[in-house]
């Protein structure tokens, strides 16, 4: 057995984990309908980098080959100090050899745009604020602000940090007291960033040539707890991100009461206040914030937190909803991608739409991704110390680039790039590189082949997931 032909998904987020989702859902011909808050679609963000842990997904789905045209490769991330003295450097030259996929940075823009074309324009439904949410016996019924419904067999919430579905679904536990305490606390963050992408730049304001050793650069200034982090693509676009570091917990709630509503005037404030801040690649980050168009550049909290609770009956969580990431390491869009793989291949696998193989689905979902999100949530808080200010954040730099063994780096790497979830009813890709990625379990049907030959499906996990 399997979903029956009229099982519709319903997702609220048309981020990059939702609209990940809402592809594969595609591929596997199960319904769906996206509903997402914002009018239109927004070019926000800055630069996002991917590689071996999920660079395969992109393989099967046949995009690939454009995102690396949308992408340059990063073999190195330097941390300088105001003086422009290197304080650290991580070392990526040997992820392709290792991993067999190096890590290619692009516009968060540009891959946003690259997934959302791979769903159909009448599924993405816009101006969708969802004002609440009934779970029924039999289904999920959404109400958005302009008073249209949406029912579903199921709901995803794939709408960020602070998700309308989570504090729904967080709600209704709490009243028939499921709700776990750490889950009802507010999220905490400790940084405030102005973020965007730049149009081209002069090339002789920039101190690389793309396509060649691109780095992933930042500087930390002496005197306040700011950071100023940059890339280069290869268009000579450039994704710039300050961020400012808050200190105790009184000035965290204080600046949340302040910000509340994240208007153009708080972001004017902000940019009046660092654009004479020297920027990595030159010039000060003002000179690049001129050449970012004024919509197109956001103020955002970084929160950091880990959720126990996933999912309840007809709901579940996916991305920043259940796991919000430092974004230092670049994990969160990673993970949320990942979420929306292994969630897809079990409701793909499920024997019925009955609401007890539901739940089922769901609890083999958050089993298999909660450890793998759980370590890139850690090692997410261990690499922003290395982007931070501070006498700590000094000290960590020193040991990382004078006393870390390259073995405990490498052991680092592997945590995150080993975990490769692909997609089950998708031909496989063949595993590249030295280190092998870890095994994926063999889901209800039976596994597809690999695109090449059959060497990745013997190494899937013979242990039946539902």
């Amino acid at each position: 057995m399997a979903p029956s032909a009229d099982f519709h998904v319903l997702i609220v987020g048309a981020g990059i984990g939702g609209l990940l989702a809402a592809a594969l859902l595609e591929r596997a011909n199960i319904s769906y309908t996206v509903l997402e808050r914002a009018k239109e679609v927004k070019a926000l963000g800055s630069a996002i980098a991917l590689s071996a842990n999920i660079l395969p997904v992109f393989e099967q789905l046949g995009i690939y080959e454009e995102f690396r045209s949308l992408s340059t490769s990063v073999l190195h991330g330097i941390v300088k100090d105001e003086a422009g003295k290197v304080v650290s450097d991580s070392d990526y030259t040997m992820l392709e050899e290792r991993y067999g996929y190096g890590s290619y940075v692009c516009s968060r823009p540009a891959l946003h745009e690259l997934l959302l074309r791979q769903v159909p324009d009448h599924k993405v439904l816009f101006n969708k604020r969802v004002l609440s949410i009934q779970q029924m016996e039999d289904g999920v019924s959404v109400r958005a602000a302009d008073n249209t419904t949406y029912q579903g067999h199921i709901l995803v919430g794939a709408d960020g940090a602070y998700s309308s579905v989570r504090q729904s679904l967080y709600k209704h536990m709490k009243d028939i007291g499921k709700l776990p305490k750490g889950d009802d606390e507010d999220l905490p963050f400790s940084t405030v960033c102005l973020v965007g992408t730049s149009g081209p730049m002069p090339p002789e304001m920039c101190v690389q040539s793309p396509g060649g050793d691109c780095r992933y650069e930042c500087s930390i200034t002496k005197d306040t707890p700011v950071l100023v982090a940059q890339f280069l693509l290869p268009d000579y676009t450039v994704p710039w991100m300050v961020n400012h570091y808050i200190g105790d917990t009184a000035t965290r709630n204080e600046e949340r009461f302040r910000n509340s509503e994240w208007g153009p005037e708080a972001v004017d404030q902000m940019i009046n206040e660092v654009s004479h801040l020297k920027a990595p690649f030159g010039g000060t980050i003002g000179d690049y914030i001129k050449n970012t168009p004024s919509h197109l550049i956001s103020k955002v909290l970084l929160e950091e937190k880990m959720f126990e609770t996933w999912y309840h009956d007809r709901t579940v969580l996916l991305g920043d909803a259940c796991h919000k990431m430092f974004p230092a390491a670049g994990q969160g869009a990673v993970n949320a991608m990942q979420d929306a793989v292994v969630l897809v291949n079990v409701l793909y696998n499920m024997p019925s739409d009955r609401p007890a193989d539901i739940l089922k689905a769901f609890k083999i979902y958050k089993e298999e991704r909660y450890q793998y999100a759980k370590m890139s949530y850690e090692s997410s808080i261990q690499f922003g110390e290395l982007v931070k200010t501070g006498v700590r954040a000094d000290a960590m730099r020193f040991m990382f680039r004078n006393m870390l063994p390259r073995f405990l780096w490498i052991k680092q790497l592997d945590t995150m790039l080993r975990h490769r979830p692909q997609v089950s009813f998708l031909p496989f890709v063949e595993p590249k590189g030295i280190a092998q990625p870890l095994p994926q379990p063999v889901y209800g049907r039976s596994p597809a082949p690999s695109i090449a030959s059959s060497s990745s499906a013997s190494l899937a996990s013979s242990v039946k997931a539902v």
